[in-house]
């Protein structure tokens, strides 16, 4: 059918649609090769029908010709914004129906000329959809008329059917009813306009012209000279990709292109990945700090209740110990400004021995009292020692033996003189 495209190493599959389609009968006809491999041709009632490999394929569809108005306009603009509001009204005696039910596609040419191509926008959408939902990788969408070779300084005809395609040029062309006997009406005005306009062809090239059509009667009657190739215009063509592409300008955006968004999928794996595994390490992390928390609050609330037996109801173990230190300073008078470091100090040593439990305290005359408990193992004298460490002096005052535990009393001053002996 076509020369095979650059299609990054991929198969490829030409599909040339039938009239009226996907709604009215008709032939499909294909053509499916492998780079390096043979290809193969042949046609088809549906796109379900199409050879195993199509769906792996990249899809270039060849639309019909009469369904497509390939044409030319000059416009006093390069704002793309203006081109596209200025086209609807620079054409409008070429065009059948509302503008606005129409797509414009067009290319800047090197003389400032724009080739635009013309097509209903449901014609688009109908062949899009019916070619998604067949699951195709659709690469372009270009009209079946500029698939013809074009010959340099010539014009291209070919029979397809019961139509003619004819190609003027990279980017025009017409298609018109074949007939063999006398070439048809509509090409043999054309070619009279490109002469008026000097710019007529040096021949007229045919493809797939059938046995009895004689080139001599054609070419008394165009006014060029007429040659019939041989091979297929499918054999002869040597431009790998379309010409134009109806999907490149506003329905670029809207047709689902899997191979245009193919390379996104690594970095769309790679972001929910991320994605998840942030959650997941958010979630790890809120549970670690929520069992902290957890355990952090029951260990303030023991200390609250061992170092303030009365308090029976805890519901904030932190604010309860601070309002409760500060009315035990408070019933102590303003004078006594020792509690707090020496509770600090005795603090740091009870938390290095965790078999040490305080069952009371009491404040007086610039001495701290505890009252602990420890098990009957443990020496008073080591407790002593490390409460010396810290800075402290320590006075065991009450030593009472119980069943693997032993009772004591300690009181903790820092002044070098010892206080005056309080209540014990």
């Amino acid at each position: 059918m076509v020369a095979p495209a650059r299609t990054g190493g991929g198969p490829r599959l030409d599909l040339v649609l039938p009239r009226g389609f996907p709604h009215a009968t008709g032939k499909l006809l294909w053509r499916w090769r492998r780079p390096g491999g043979d290809a193969q041709t042949g046609e088809a009632e549906q796109l379900s029908e199409l050879p195993a490999g199509s769906l792996d394929a990249f899809v270039f569809v060849w639309t019909p010709a009469a369904d497509t108005v390939l044409t030319e306009a000059r416009l006093p603009t390069t704002s793309r914004a203006k081109i596209a509001q200025a086209l609807p009204f620079a054409l409008e005696d070429q065009l059948l129906g509302d503008p606005e039910q129409l797509n414009f596609s067009w290319w800047r040419e090197t003389d400032n000329r724009l080739s635009v191509a013309v097509t209903s926008r449901e014609r688009l959408r109908a062949w899009t959809d019916a070619l998604i939902q067949a699951k195709l990788r659709l690469k372009s969408l270009c009209p079946v008329t500029l698939a013809v070779p074009l010959a340099p300084d010539c014009w291209s005809a070919a029979f397809l059917g019961d139509e003619l395609l004819v190609r003027r040029g990279t980017k025009s062309g017409f298609v018109c009813p074949a007939s063999v006997e006398n070439p048809p009406a509509l090409l043999i005005a054309a070619l009279q306009e490109a002469t008026r306009d000097k710019r007529a062809p040096e021949c007229l090239v045919l493809f797939h012209a059938p046995g009895g059509l004689r080139a001599d009667a054609w070419q008394s009657r165009l006014g060029v000279p007429v040659r019939i190739e041989k091979p297929s215009m499918w054999e002869a063509t040597t431009e790998p990709q379309p010409p134009i592409n109806l999907l490149a300008r506003e329905l670029a955006a809207s047709v689902i292109n899997l191979d245009a968004l193919r390379p996104y999928l690594v970095a769309a794996v790679a972001l929910l990945l991320w994605v998840v595994g942030s959650i997941a390490f958010d979630a790890t992390e809120w549970w670690r700090l929520k069992r902290q928390h957890t355990q952090a609050t029951n260990e303030m609330t023991r200390l609250l209740r061992d170092v303030f037996p009365e308090v029976k109801t805890v519901l904030d173990p932190a604010v309860q110990m601070q309002r409760n230190l500060e009315a035990l300073q408070t019933r102590q008078g303003a004078g006594n400004v020792d509690f707090l470091p020496l509770l600090a100090r005795a603090t740091k040593v009870l938390r290095a021995s965790p078999r040490v439990r305080v069952r009371g305290l009491r404040y007086a005359d610039r001495a701290l009292t505890l009252e602990l408990t420890w098990p009957t193992p443990a020496s008073p004298e080591a407790l002593r020692a490390a409460l010396e460490a810290s800075g402290l002096h320590a006075e065991l005052l009450a030593v009472t033996p119980r069943a693997g535990e032993v009772d004591g009393r300690v009181r903790l001053y820092t002044d070098t003189k010892t206080p005056s002996k309080g209540p014990s």
